[in-house]
């Protein structure tokens, strides 16, 4: 907000607000001192710059270093980050609302990397295989007791080779208790390049419907 006029010949302090000021000085210090020729200016929270108008934008400062008629000169580059922070906390807000979708979900969820290492392990899930988040997420599935070589893993292996699975049941054995008929569908990750990094699967328990089913048919028979 400041024009040339009133900007050259003052101290670069009048675009920080006074609490950034002793962090930027100390930092120049040292800097000024460094065999560095640049850097950029860091404080434990986030760094804000000012306007003519006192009002305040968060912002990223970059200095660097020559000398010139013996002289040491600075440059600074003030970045306005607003927009990149606004967007930033849409992301944040969005990621929040799908974690809470994926732990509210009445029926198992999980998130997969290019490895088979579990990333995400719904409350549901938890409750279906009888193994805890704590004691699964960051492990491969495989490793996991009654995975390893199930119907279930190769159901993975599938999306990770690319496959999009829609309603494929299969016979799975749980931690504890009897065994469970499930409904899988999922769908392969991509990164930017096309390349599939993980996977998400969507696991259905329909035991209790299979039994109902089967329990009617039998009764039609008779």
């Amino acid at each position: 907000g400041y024009s040339a006029d009133e900007a050259i010949g003052h101290n670069a302090e009048i675009l920080l607000p006074s609490r950034f000021v002793p962090t930027l000085r100390e930092q120049c210090r040292q800097f000024g001192a460094s065999p560095d020729v640049q850097m950029q200016v860091q404080v434990p929270d986030k760094l804000f710059a000012r306007r003519k108008n006192g009002m305040e934008f968060p912002a990223e400062i970059y200095l660097s270093k020559t000398v010139e008629d013996h002289r040491r000169l600075f440059t600074a580059i003030i970045r306005d980050i607003t927009d990149r922070e606004a967007i930033l906390a849409t992301i944040r807000q969005a990621s929040q609302t799908q974690d809470a979708v994926v732990q509210s979900s009445p029926v198992p969820i999980l998130r997969l990397d290019s490895s088979r290492r579990v990333i995400v392990w719904n409350r549901t899930a938890e409750r279906i295989f009888g193994l805890s988040a704590i004691d699964v997420v960051g492990r491969f599935l495989s490793s996991l007791t009654g995975f390893a070589g199930t119907e279930l893993e190769d159901m993975v292996r599938r999306l990770l080779d690319g496959e999009v699975l829609t309603d494929v049941e299969i016979l799975q054995q749980p931690s504890k208790g009897s065994a469970l008929d499930l409904r899988v569908s999922g769908a392969p990750l991509y990164d930017t390049d096309q390349r599939v990094h993980g996977a998400v699967c969507i696991v259905e328990d329909v035991t209790e419907s299979n039994a109902t089913r089967r329990q009617l048919g039998h009764a039609q028979r008779m």
